[in-house]
Order: C-alpha cells, then sequence, then structure tokens
C-alpha cells in the first residue's frame, strides 16, 4: 500500500534457485524457488525481501556506484572495458566497498522484510526454516569463502536477525494475525503450485519423449 512503483512479478523457467528485483517494481522469481519453497509463508518471506529491495532504491543506488566508479576510471586511466575496470578495481580495494554496499543493502531489505511480515501477521518463522535449509543445502559450496566477499550476509546472521525482530514485535505480529484474512491465512501453510510449463528440466541432455521412443 502507498507504493510509487507499479509491481510486475514473473517465474523465469530454472533449475537454479534465486530471485531478484530490478527498479521500478519488476520481480523475477526463478521457478526452482517456487518449487522448492514448503509453503506460500516462505515466498511471502522472499518476496518481501525483494519489494524492499526495490522500495528502498537499493537497484539504482548500485547502479550508480558502479557507474560513478567507471567515470572516475575512464578519465583517470582511459579504461572503458568492465573486465578490466573489475579487474582493477578489485586491485585498488573498490570491489570490496562494492560488495560491502551490496550486504549493507541485503541486510537493509531484511529489515524491510521483517517489519512488512510483523505489519501483515505473518510471522518470519518460515523464511527462516527456508534460509536453514538453503544454508545446509550449500554449506560444502561457500564454506571456503569468506563471508566478507560474499554479497548476501551470512545465513546464521539474517536468520538471528529476523527471530530478535519477531521477539521484540511480538505484540504487533499477534495482533495483525489475528486480523490476517482467513483465506490467506490458510493458503500461507500450502505448498506452492507451479505449473508444468514453468518446471525446468533437472536433466539438459535428457532426450525429448518422441526421440527415446524411436531408440
Amino acid at each position: 500500500a502507498g507504493t510509487p512503483h507499479q509491481y510486475d512479478i514473473q517465474i523465469l523457467k530454472s533449475p537454479v534457485e534465486n530471485a531478484f528485483a530490478l527498479p521500478g517494481g519488476k520481480i523475477t522469481v526463478f521457478s526452482a524457488t517456487v518449487e522448492k519453497a514448503k509453503n506460500y509463508e516462505e515466498l511471502a518471506g522472499i518476496l518481501a525481501h525483494e519489494v524492499g529491495h526495490v522500495e528502498r532504491r537499493h537497484g539504482m543506488q548500485q547502479l550508480s556506484q558502479y557507474m560513478t566508479l567507471r567515470l572516475v576510471l575512464t578519465l583517470a586511466f582511459g579504461m572503458t572495458d568492465d573486465a578490466t575496470i573489475l579487474s582493477f578495481a578489485a586491485d585498488a580495494g573498490a570491489l570490496l566497498l562494492l560488495l560491502k554496499n551490496s550486504r549493507d543493502h541485503e541486510r537493509d531489505a531484511d529489515a524491510f522484510a521483517a517489519r512488512k511480515l510483523a505489519e501483515a501477521g505473518i510471522s518470519s518463522k518460515a523464511i527462516r526454516e527456508f534460509f536453514e535449509r538453503i544454508n545446509k543445502e550449500s554449506k560444502s559450496e561457500i564454506s571456503s569463502v569468506p563471508d566478507f566477499v560474499l554479497t548476501h550476509p551470512a545465513d546464521e546472521e539474517r536468520i538471528r536477525f529476523f527471530e530478535q525482530y519477531e521477539k521484540k514485535n511480538k505484540a504487533q505480529l499477534r495482533a495483525a494475525s489475528e486480523r490476517l484474512n482467513p483465506e490467506i491465512r490458510e493458503l500461507l501453510a500450502q505448498k506452492p503450485v507451479i505449473s508444468a510449463a514453468c518446471r525446468a528440466s533437472t536433466d539438459a541432455k535428457q532426450p525429448p519423449e518422441d526421440e527415446e521412443e524411436k531408440e
């Protein structure tokens, strides 16, 4: 309510679990995210986070920061190639600054999501469980990567933040939950439904059924 943005949410057919937001209200959720979500309550938390990026204008801020960096390096050193600029920025420590700002944006979007979920009467328990599940699945892949180079805060940090926010605002959450539309409350507990056309194949090399029949 009261947003200046016209939201457009689309499902992108992909086996990758992800979601992102663009300036102006364009939100893309990968189909694997919808499939793997245990209930619509988890999706509500994911969408609240992405809406936070839009409402807080993070996309425009990141674009502005990169364009400023590009302009400085172009004027100072004549650099015009993106790969060269990023390489130089990494050597100069500027890339770490951009990554830090990105992590700050993620924390800001989490804060927005926590507030909006509480105002709507939706517990953050579901999105915390989502983070816990993702953390277990990806722990072996990211365990060797230092937290300071990740664009997102560590999942443990995010889980702790949502949990603490809900404890501090328990009364507000309870009051809002009592006003929540019964149909929405019932829907939130259900497993998300996604059409077969949106389900991405887990094996891109698998031949079509008609080719299998010929063989």
